[in-house]
């Protein structure tokens, strides 16, 4: 190879490398970063210099004194989230991927005793695409540290595909000692062979027989001189008797562990098993444990199914690790080769769902929580901290819904409460699960209240009972327990928020099955007159009429009651509305980044909907479309409502392949890109522009969107008939002005002669057409009981009444008053 230095500072070294033989060119630049931060910061700076002025595959390697993340550091204090996070935005805007390593996890260590030893890796490769492809096979080894603070880096190119890693064979004198080496030797000797066969079989036998017999001798050896110099220490210091009762409680635990290996065939891995000590034990105290059981003492108790486990001194820097994977993730990916829905769609179904596990059992600090919506954001906007860009939309709307103009992209503090809201249902709903009977146990005990030390679980569960609460309420039972004021046992909320002024005492304290009198309600305890609305809420909540059942929580808004995580974050979130985000002259004006607002064509404010409407260029082109000039309609609506309403006119267009819908939005997309055009590009307008999206939409209508059939109607004729002789017929109906609104119900019973016998006629109070219909079957079969008719057949016209009934009640938790019912009538 050739090598021709470019350029050189007091940090960075740059050269070209020319390949013998090959027409191959690439550039190499050598780092050694100042362990100065400011200094650096000038580094990074010329890096993205470099970055700009070539287009070879380039090779950046050496020590850059700055780790990528909290698993790059071992001791010390916790990393700055800041200073990672901006050195992993250079490499992406260099277009830098990490090549990886091989061998030892670190690269420097600081030399120093065991209570201030840090660890680090900071000596890194680098390489764009480019390079990669050209060197597939290229690997970085972290090779052994000898004298120097840093582990030697060896970057290999076609690196060799044998096996470096198997150690020598050598003969060990202690196997002349053994009685049994003998008889190894004479089996695994043949003396009808080759030297050089022999030989392998003897080496291969040795070494499983030594594992085997021997072990690890280092490990046997420490542990022995463990135990010599505790019994040394004993003796010395004549132990009381609490260090002898250790002594023999340590020995137990030792003995069962190695009772269970011989029983079970496993081993205990000496290197993974730590003991953790709780602050308030003396260092002489641990020493002396785990020299007698041979593990080593930790500081932190690590992880449990991924998530990290509560202990004293716990911090918010237990969860760094969820930012150190969502950067992982971001850094193999390039945000400036993206489109904006490309990058839309990686964050809605990677870089969100990442923290989700872990934010489904925890509330997870504030600082993750802005860390997370940051690295999103800055990834949708391809913005960096050495290379930022304009949001042109606010977090708040990028996060709302579709429907409401949003991406969808789920804010990472709303998505966690919804996630721990979900935890916090499950308990309340919990039926003997040994999970929440252990939190009930453990933190409702009225004899021992708990007021602090909270696991994370719990703390999850209380902050989450508001939302939780608002966005459920019970269905009463016969002996409801629920306060008549304060519980949410209508869709309307708690009784107490509907009122004004205090209560009386009996008043404070009524319950619901104070209230509930023979199967109707009698509000004769409550010393104020109800109102009539109220009347009608009262009036609209069905109670059991004889099966006994306890009260039901629900989900609002959900047929089956459940839990919907969605309408949970909806809750969390709030509402949000359309907005206006492009960037023209006058939102950049206000944003301070130019002084002239006007329109390229001419000298009006440019604002969004001067360049799509009211421009003469957006007028010629609607006009070509079939727009009046002087439409009012059209031309004189607000841009919120002019935008809505053209969006979502499905309506034909003679003539045309396609819908005005299709038409409209491809038509403000491609004078949005006209408009670019000429401000950057100094074009002219295109006078083809409509002939292109008429073939754009075109295109799309038959790609896109799915053909519409034709169904054939048949005509049905419907009739009542009959019933069979000796039974009789119910019919029933029901129906509400509004959802919910004031609703009826009513229905009559008929022989098999068609003769009336009985019927009925309710007004029902506020409800749905859905509740209406199943009040209207409830008061048909209580009907039935009383002249005892025996065969029964029921007919109404609702489907999805008949589809509840027939489904189990436990599917349709918010009406499964009315399926008990209506199976004990029948009964």
């Amino acid at each position: 190879m050739d090598v021709t230095i470019l350029a050189s500072t007091e940090q960075e070294i740059h050269a070209i490398i020319k390949v013998h033989f090959s027409n191959l060119s690439w550039l190499i630049t050598g780092i050694y970063a100042s362990p100065r931060y400011r200094e650096r910061r000038i580094l990074w700076d010329n890096l993205n210099k470099v970055a700009t002025l070539h287009n070879l595959p380039w090779l950046v390697l050496g020590d850059f004194n700055e780790i990528l993340s909290s698993e790059d550091k071992l001791g010390g204090r916790p990393i700055n989230l800041y200073r990672p996070m901006v050195f992993q935005q250079c490499l992406n805007s260099y277009n830098l991927l990490d090549l990886g390593f091989q061998g030892p996890r670190f690269t420097w260590v600081n030399k120093r005793d065991f209570l201030a030893f840090i660890q680090e890796r900071i000596d890194r490769c680098f390489a764009n695409s480019s390079w990669r492809t050209m060197y597939p096979e290229a690997s970085v080894y972290h090779l052994t540290r000898l004298h120097s603070d840093h582990c030697p880096v060896l970057l290999s190119l076609n690196p060799s595909n044998g096996n470096h890693s198997n150690r020598p064979f050598r003969f060990q004198p202690m196997w002349l000692s053994h009685p049994h080496f003998t008889k190894l030797v004479q089996d695994n000797w043949n003396d009808s062979l080759s030297l050089q066969a022999n030989n392998l079989a003897f080496n291969n036998a040795a070494r499983v027989w030594n594992k085997e017999v021997f072990g690890n001798v280092f490990h046997k050896k420490s542990r022995l001189e463990a135990r010599i110099k505790g019994t040394q220490h004993a003796l010395t210091n004549n132990p009381n008797q609490f260090l002898i009762n250790l002594e023999r409680t340590l020995q137990s635990i030792k003995d069962v562990l190695e009772s269970f290996c011989e029983l079970s065939g496993l081993k205990v891995n000496l290197l993974k098993s730590k003991i953790f000590f709780f602050p308030n034990v003396s260092q002489i105290t641990r020493d002396s444990i785990c020299e007698t059981i041979g593990y080593e003492a930790t500081s932190n108790l690590g992880k449990y199914l991924g998530f990290p486990l509560k202990q004293p001194g716990s911090t918010e820097h237990d969860f760094d690790f969820i930012i150190d994977r969502v950067k992982s993730k971001l850094a193999g990916w390039k945000s400036n080769l993206l489109s904006m829905a490309g990058r839309c769609v990686l964050t809605n179904s990677v870089t969100s769902a990442i923290p989700a596990y872990i934010m489904q059992d925890t509330i997870l600090p504030t600082r993750i929580h802005n860390a997370l919506d940051k690295i999103n954001r800055n990834f949708i906007w391809g913005s960096t901290e050495v290379k930022r860009k304009i949001h042109l939309v606010g977090w708040d709307k990028v996060t709302s819904h579709k429907e409401e103009g949003g991406l969808g992209i789920k804010a990472a503090k709303q998505k966690n409460l919804s996630l721990t809201t979900k935890l916090c249902w499950r308990f309340k709903n919990s039926k003997g699960e040994l999970w929440a009977e252990t939190l009930k146990r453990k933190y409702l005990n009225r004899e021992h209240p708990r007021k602090h030390g909270f696991s994370r679980t719990w703390l999850a569960i209380t902050k989450s009972e508001e939302l939780c609460t608002k966005g459920s309420h019970w269905i009463i039972g016969n002996n409801s327990n629920l306060s008549f004021w304060y519980d949410k046992w209508t869709t309307f909320g708690p009784l107490r928020q509907l009122i004004q002024g205090p209560l009386t005492l009996t008043e404070e304290t009524l319950m619901v099955k104070n209230t509930m009198v023979n199967g109707q309600w009698d509000c004769s305890q409550i010393s104020f007159v109800i109102p009539d609305s109220w009347l009608l809420i009262l009036k609209a909540i069905p109670l059991r009429k004889a099966f006994v059942g306890k009260d039901i929580l629900c989900w609002d808004g959900k047929a089956k009651g459940l839990f919907n995580s969605k309408h949970a974050y909806n809750l969390a979130f709030g509402e949000k509305c359309i907005h206006n985000s492009l960037p023209v002259k006058h939102i950049i004006q206000h944003r301070g980044l130019t002084e002239n607002p006007s329109c390229t064509h001419c000298s009006q404010v440019e604002d969004i909907t001067h360049v799509l409407r009211d421009c003469h260029v957006a007028k010629n082109f609607w006009t070509e479309a079939g727009i009046l000039a002087n439409d009012p309609e059209f031309y004189s609506s607000p841009c919120n409502r002019w935008l809505k309403s053209n969006a979502i006119n499905s309506s034909t267009i003679p003539n045309k392949s396609f819908t005005w819908d299709t038409f409209f939005l491809f038509g403000i997309w491609n004078l949005w890109l006209q408009r670019n055009r000429c401000n950057f590009q100094h074009s002219n307008p295109k006078p083809s522009l409509l002939d292109n999206v008429e073939t754009l939409a075109s295109e799309f209508s038959c790609l896109v969107i799915p053909l519409r059939f034709v169904l054939e109607t048949h005509l049905i004729q419907v009739k009542w008939k009959l019933p069979s002789p000796g039974w009789f017929k119910l019919n029933t109906d029901g129906s509400a002005l509004g959802c919910p609104g004031p609703a009826g119900g009513g229905g009559l019973i008929r022989d098999d002669h068609g003769r009336w016998v009985k019927g009925f006629l309710r007004r029902i109070g506020k409800v749905s057409s859905l509740e209406a219909e199943l009040w209207a079957i409830r008061d048909g079969l209580t009907l039935c009981t009383q002249p005892q008719i025996q065969e029964l057949l029921i007919e109404l016209d609702a489907k999805a009444v008949i589809s509840l009934v027939t489904c189990k009640k436990e599917s349709f938790a918010q009406y499964a008053l009315f399926i008990d019912d209506y199976r004990n009538l029948l009964q």
